[in-house]
């Protein structure tokens, strides 16, 4: 019985650990949110916010920054990266971009896209990494495999993939001719 319990307990903690990993529906839900209710969800689920980028040269888009699983000694390292992109005037979330450094969450993304029909539209080589980018009937994802040097080991390489998440309306207003080139 206690071996029993104990396993459940084992099992219950991975279950609620993994929770917090934010899944693609909740990354698409946050897609024309507000800037305040973006923030309160991803606090909920774990997630620290770390700054507000502005862009003097573009009054029309703003980024606000979290990260997930923050080293406790090192503040430039977590376990995911996430920008939401924001008008100013409207506080809207219009674009996303998260960073995961695991080949399971890559995986769970990529199943994800392609369920919701999505196809490959543009796969380019870039100085940042192999850029895919996959369109659907009303949302783009684009994807980048990369890879850099670990900083605590720098003869070893890691993996990291950063996923963009818009509407095909954004997309194509803002985006689109960068990868048509």
């Amino acid at each position: 019985m206690k071996k029993i319990t104990f396993t459940l307990l084992l099992t219950l903690i991975s279950i609620v650990s993994k929770a917090q990993n934010l899944s693609m529906s909740e990354l698409i839900s946050l897609l024309g949110k507000d800037v305040s209710y973006v923030e309160e969800f991803l606090s909920e689920k774990g997630w620290e916010f770390r700054k507000i980028h502005t862009f003097p040269e573009s009054h029309n888009i703003s980024l606000i920054s979290f990260d997930y699983g923050r080293a406790i000694y090192d503040s430039n390292r977590a376990e995911s990266f996430l920008d939401c992109s924001f008008s100013p005037s409207s506080l809207t979330v219009v674009a996303l971009s998260i960073q995961v450094n695991n080949n399971e969450d890559y995986l769970e993304y990529m199943k994800a896209i392609k369920r919701y029909g999505c196809k490959l539209i543009s796969s380019s080589y870039t100085d940042e990494g192999l850029m895919k980018i996959y369109k659907g009937n009303t949302k783009m994802f684009g994807i980048t495999t990369a890879t850099m040097k670990d900083k605590d080991a720098p003869d070893k390489m890691v993996n990291y993939w950063n996923f963009i998440i818009t509407s095909n309306k954004i997309f194509d207003e803002h985006y689109q001719q960068e990868y048509e080139e």
